[in-house]
């Protein structure tokens, strides 16, 4: 691609992204937080 297309396409695309935060950790009352665990299980 070239850097036209990329201003063309990509600019658009990135300019309705949302700032927000990627991961949620559900928060209950009475429980532990940010417990290290795998990712994957198996």
């Amino acid at each position: 691609m070239s850097a036209y297309d990329v201003k063309l396409h990509a600019v658009p695309l990135l300019s309705r992204a949302l700032d927000e935060p990627s991961a949620y950790e559900v928060v209950e009352p009475g429980t532990d937080l940010n417990i290290a665990s795998p990712r994957a299980l198996g």
